[in-house]
């Protein structure tokens, strides 16, 4: 079958529409992993999630980790370190009963921090019950957890005197990492 110049244009566009639209949407998904805690779903743990883009992921090829990626909120959205950690301990609560090992935190899919899957659930359990100063000891908190991708601790943890203000200043770097 010969095609004419016009229907040759036009099988062009079509496959360059296809490439792009998979580059742009079926790509991303293949290679974000499974959803489990989705933007949707976020929004039903807390009303005040709308327009956050935080998605809790599972990888294809591995069921022993998740990942909670940090993307661009919407538009007309605020968005602080305050609301993203907020987030967070929301999705350790939802992930207590969630078979994994390690919690990734990622900033636009790129991986920065993990927590282990203990610790998460730990902050999960603590923060569904109110256990530390009513959830704002949990804040901060969770830098002290955070680890590099080459097991080591992301942060020196604070101690004596000053050990808030370097537990503050250390969950501080943590999330501004996470919200470029």
């Amino acid at each position: 079958m010969k095609l004419t110049w016009k229907q040759g244009v036009a099988a062009a566009l079509c496959v360059v529409a296809v490439t792009v639209a998979w580059v742009k949407f079926g790509a991303n998904i293949f290679l974000q992993g499974r959803t489990v805690i989705g933007t949707t779903e976020l929004k039903a743990l807390d009303a005040g999630n709308a327009g956050i883009n935080i998605v809790v992921a599972r990888p294809w090829f591995t069921d022993s980790v998740l990942v909670l990626n940090v993307g661009e909120p919407d538009a007309d959205r605020d968005f602080d370190r305050i609301d993203a950690t907020r987030c967070l301990l929301q999705c350790a609560k939802h992930l207590e009963n969630e078979p994994f090992k390690r919690l990734y935190l990622a900033n636009k899919w790129t991986r920065l921090y993990y927590l282990d899957a203990a610790d998460v659930r730990d902050l999960g359990r603590r923060y569904r019950t109110g256990e530390s100063w009513n959830n704002a000891g949990l804040y901060i908190e969770v830098a002290r957890y955070a680890r590099t991708l080459n097991d080591s601790l992301a942060f020196k943890p604070g101690t004596g005197a000053l050990a808030q203000i370097t537990n503050v200043d250390n969950w501080n770097t943590m999330m501004g990492n996470l919200m470029r």
